[in-house]
């Protein structure tokens, strides 16, 4: 590009030619080598590419995907001094789920009321879930799990 404007500034028109024909040339036998360059062959069937989790950690999914893999749910009981306070919310946990889909570390991100947290963390632990494949392998996931407590009143 360099070479291009120099050329078309001294008003040199075969310069500039030279120049604009040089990029091209080595534009055309990147990409020839390029597409000359054997792909590399896939794994046999069967194998599964394990990822090292220690580097990597468990893998993100989205609240949708880990509701999908959902086996088993048990509803939060109301806590009955919230319901009659009329308090209401959204209790935001993080969870890890396990290669056999049991949550295996929860942590609270918010919450409105501590009775709403404590009824919320005693559900989640018991929920069972389909495990995660990836590449045909069970993995461990980290998700959010949103509890919504309404007073209905």
């Amino acid at each position: 590009m360099f070479l291009q404007m120099r050329a078309y500034r001294c008003g040199n028109m075969a310069s500039m030619l030279r120049s604009i024909s040089i990029c091209c040339l080595a534009v055309f036998m990147a990409s020839s080598l390029a597409a000359q360059a054997p792909a590399p062959a896939p794994p046999p069937p069967g194998t599964a590419l394990a990822l090292p989790e220690k580097v990597l950690g468990p893998l993100r999914i989205s609240s949708g995907t880990a509701a999908s893999n959902m086996l088993t749910a048990v509803n939060p009981v109301y806590p009955a001094e919230a319901r009659k306070d009329r308090i209401t919310g959204r209790v935001i946990l993080h969870v890890i789920i396990d290669e056999q889909g049991n949550v295996t570390d929860l942590k609270v991100i918010s919450s409105p009321d501590q009775g709403l947290t404590d009824a919320s963390v005693h559900a989640v632990q018991q929920w069972k879930y389909k495990p995660y494949l990836l590449n045909g392998v069970a993995t461990k996931v980290d998700t959010t799990i949103t509890i919504n407590f309404t007073s209905g009143h």
